[in-house]
């Protein structure tokens, strides 16, 4: 099921806890997979148990996996989730618990607390993003004076629809594959009423661009795209200067705010660095209907792979290694 994310603050938290809601009975019947393979230690023999909706099977499957050699599947009922949490845990398997938030309070508090996915959100008034502005704008930069990118906006529907069609839905079904959950061209049209689409464009070419909402003193990233060839663009930094575009744009409009939107909360995934580089701070994201929790035996080292994830202490994001 698939519903579209308001732009509206307080529709947007409304719309976050009916999705628990209506998304519940996902839970009633949870997927229970062991997998056996070779961890990313290399070392073969390595095995987890996954419980849950399935929502993120393939994201931690891969994660903690270089190959896999084999995967039991069952299922499980809600009622005898927590006897089971206690079960494995005193056996001291490594696992992950993946059910809806509304459901919190049914997981011991062992388990690390983490989520699908996080947002990455920058102040331009913050000491983090102006001690690395410079840099970061020098890096971009170089690129954009190479190449002599140039940048417009626009609200134009034709534009959008261009945009939709030929950057954004071939370039995220390419880069996140099985993983992909598309915007809808919907959520565009509404978003640039309030916004715009940036279009960054090489001599005459236009070649990668994002859709952006503006709402009072924050500037909304809601979808990046780029045309093919791939690589070759990214070579020339055809997504970097979109970024850098964006970040001048709010600069010069006197925006407080950028908010870049969600990426894996996963200090090594190349979203999340990106973002971190220009001055993005992990935060709570209430849209994503589940959370995780990962418990790693007692009597074990975090096994490779997993050490980087960014798991919630009550206040923070901290990597799941700095909590032991």
């Amino acid at each position: 099921m698939y519903l579209s994310e308001p732009t509206n603050h307080f529709l947007y938290l409304a719309a976050s806890f009916f999705k628990r809601g209506i998304l519940l009975h996902r839970c009633l019947k949870l997927k229970y997979i062991e997998i056996t393979g070779t961890g990313r230690d290399k070392s073969p023999g390595a095995g987890l148990i996954y419980i849950g909706e399935g929502e993120s099977y393939n994201y931690l499957k891969n994660l903690y996996f270089t190959d896999v050699e084999k995967e039991t599947k069952s299922f499980l009922s809600l009622k005898s989730l927590r006897t089971e949490i206690r079960r494995l845990f005193v056996k001291d398997a490594l696992f992950f618990v993946e059910i809806n938030r509304s459901l919190g309070f049914m997981i011991p508090s062992f388990g690390h607390l983490t989520f699908p996915w996080i947002k990455q959100r920058v102040s331009l008034r913050s000491k983090d993003y102006l001690s690395r502005k410079r840099k970061m704008d020098e890096t971009a930069a170089r690129k954009v004076r190479k190449y002599k990118y140039r940048f417009s906006t626009t609200q134009e529907e034709g534009s959008v629809e261009k945009f939709y069609k030929e950057y954004y839905s071939p370039y995220i079904k390419r880069k996140f594959k099985n993983e992909t959950f598309l915007r809808s061209m919907g959520e565009f049209r509404r978003t640039v009423k309030s916004g715009f689409l940036l279009k960054v464009f090489d001599d005459e070419q236009w070649v990668s661009g994002a859709v952006c909402g503006v709402k009072g003193d924050c500037v909304t990233t809601l979808a990046f795209g780029m045309v093919p060839d791939y690589e070759y663009h990214s070579r020339r930094g055809a997504l970097s200067s979109v970024y850098y575009f964006v970040f001048r744009w709010a600069e010069e409009n006197s925006i407080r705010t950028v908010d870049l939107l969600r990426s894996r909360p996963y200090t090594e995934d190349g979203v999340y660095e990106h973002k971190r580089r220009w001055g993005g701070r992990p935060e709570k994201d209430a849209w994503p209907h589940t959370a995780i929790w990962i418990f790693i035996p007692k009597r074990s080292n975090i096994p490779q792979g997993l050490g980087r994830h960014l798991v919630w202490d009550g206040r923070k994001f901290v990597e799941l290694e700095k909590t032991q």
